[in-house]
C-alpha cells in the first residue's frame, strides 16, 4: 500500500467513524452498511449473524444495495461465496484467496464459481468473519461489486477499510446477543413466576382455583359492587354424604367424584363470568358476579343441582351418582366486605342439607348468619 493509499485509508475510516458511532441496532446496521457502500464504491454490502450451530444459515441485520437500503432476511449460506468465511480450510487458487476465520476475497468470475451467485450479475466480493468475545464464530461482513477486483493492494486497502465494520459490528453483535439473552431470561422468569403463581391460585386435585384466589375474587367482587350498586352473589355447594362415598368405595374413588364434580360446576356456570372454587374436602364456592339472588338461582344453582343429580360417575370398573346441596346469598349495600354474604351463603346451605339435601336454598334479605 503507497503512502497517497494509506492516507486516503485513514480518511474514509475517520470519516466512517463519524457517521456511525453515534447508533446502535437496526439504525447502525442500516446506516453502517450505506456508509460503507458509498466509501468502497460498492454495489452491495450487509451485515449478517449465524442461526444455527452448524452455521448452514445467517440472517442479514443490515443491507445496502445499488444505493438503497434493505429490509433484513435469512438465507442458507451453501452455494455463496459467503459460505467460504466460515469454511475451516484456506484456499488459494485462481480468483478465489480465503484465510480460515479471517478473510475471503474473490476477485472475478465470481457467477461462475458458486451457483447461488449465478444471474447476480457480481463478479468480485470481499468478506470478514465476526467474532464473539469468546471467540465463536457469530457472523460475518460481505462486500459485493459488479467489476472484478485483482489489484490485491486495493483489495488489501479494502478490507483494512472494512475491518472498521467488522470490529464495530462485532461489538454491536454483541450487545445485541447479550440483550437478547437478557430478554430469554426475563422472559423465562416471567413464565415461571406466571406458572408459580397459578399453581399457588389452583387446587391440584381438580384443577380448579383454590380458597386463596376464590377469596381475592370475592374481595374485588365487593369492591366493584360497591362502585356500580350492582350486586353479586356467593354460592356454597356441598357433595351430599361424600363421607359415605370415602368410606364405602375408598378415597380413590372419592378423589374420582371430587374431579367429575368439579367439572360438571365449571361446565354449567357462565364462562368468563362466574368462578368456581374448591374451597376444601367436598365443599366447592361459585361467584356470580353481577348477579342478584333470583338470577343466580335460574343461571346456575339449579342447573349446578341437575347436572350433577343426573351425572354417572365411573371408577375402576364401579359406577354411582351423587347430589349436592347449594347455598345462596346476595350481597348487600351495608355490608362492610364480602365475608358477610358467605356466612349467609353458608347459612343457606345448612338450611338445604337440613331440609333433605339435593336442593338450592336462597339466604333470606334479613338472614342472619349462623
Amino acid at each position: 500500500m503507497t503512502r497517497s493509499d494509506s492516507s486516503d485509508s485513514y480518511r474514509m475510516l475517520k470519516e466512517l467513524l463519524t457517521m456511525t458511532s453515534p447508533f446502535i441496532g437496526e439504525e447502525f446496521f442500516r446506516r453502517a452498511t450505506a456508509a460503507f457502500g458509498r466509501v468502497l464504491a460498492a454495489d452491495w454490502v450487509f451485515v449478517a449473524r449465524v442461526l444455527d450451530a452448524e452455521k448452514t444459515r445467517v440472517r442479514v441485520l443490515g443491507a445496502w444495495k445499488d444505493g438503497a437500503d434493505m429490509d433484513g432476511w435469512d438465507f442458507a449460506l451453501a452455494g455463496t461465496p459467503c459460505s467460504m468465511i466460515y469454511d475451516s480450510a484456506s484456499v488459494e487458487a485462481g480468483p478465489v484467496r480465503a484465510c480460515p476465520g479471517s478473510q475471503v476475497h474473490v476477485s472475478r468470475k465470481m457467477c461462475d464459481l458458486f451457483p447461488a451467485a449465478r444471474g447476480s450479475g457480481f463478479q468480485s466480493f470481499l468478506g470478514l468473519p465476526l467474532w464473539s468475545r469468546d471467540g465463536v464464530m457469530v457472523g460475518h461482513v460481505a462486500v459485493f461489486f459488479h467489476a472484478p477486483m485483482e489489484d490485491q493492494a486495493r483489495a488489501d486497502s479494502m478490507l483494512e477499510i472494512l475491518q472498521l465494520l467488522a470490529h464495530r459490528a462485532e461489538a454491536e453483535l454483541d450487545r445485541l446477543l447479550l440483550e437478547e439473552e437478557r430478554n430469554h431470561a426475563l422472559l423465562a422468569l416471567e413464565e415461571m413466576n406466571q406458572r408459580l403463581y397459578k399453581e399457588s391460585m389452583t387446587d391440584p386435585l381438580t384443577g380448579l382455583y383454590n380458597r386463596r384466589y376464590f377469596v381475592q375474587r370475592c374481595d374485588e367482587a365487593h369492591v366493584q359492587s360497591l362502585r356500580t350498586g350492582k350486586p353479586y352473589c356467593v354460592l356454597l355447594v356441598d357433595i351430599d354424604l361424600f363421607k359415605t362415598v370415602n368410606d364405602t368405595h375408598g378415597h380413590d374413588f372419592g378423589d374420582q367424584v371430587l374431579r367429575a364434580v368439579a367439572l360438571t360446576l365449571l361446565d354449567q356456570v357462565r364462562a368468563g363470568v362466574d368462578i368456581v372454587a374448591r374451597l376444601g374436602g367436598e365443599e366447592f364456592g361459585v361467584l356470580c358476579q353481577e348477579a342478584d339472588a333470583l338470577q343466580a338461582l335460574d343461571i346456575v344453582g339449579e342447573r349446578l343441582r341437575l347436572a350433577v343429580a343426573n351425572l354417572v360417575i365411573r371408577h375402576c370398573g364401579r359406577s354411582m351418582q351423587v347430589s349436592i346441596s347449594v347455598g345462596i346469598a346476595e350481597s348487600k349495600p351495608g355490608h362492610s366486605g364480602w365475608e358477610a354474604t358467605y356466612r349467609r351463603a353458608d347459612a343457606a346451605l345448612y338450611d338445604a342439607k337440613s331440609g333433605g339435601r339435593n336442593m338450592v336454598r336462597i339466604a333470606p334479605p334479613g338472614a342472619r348468619p349462623q
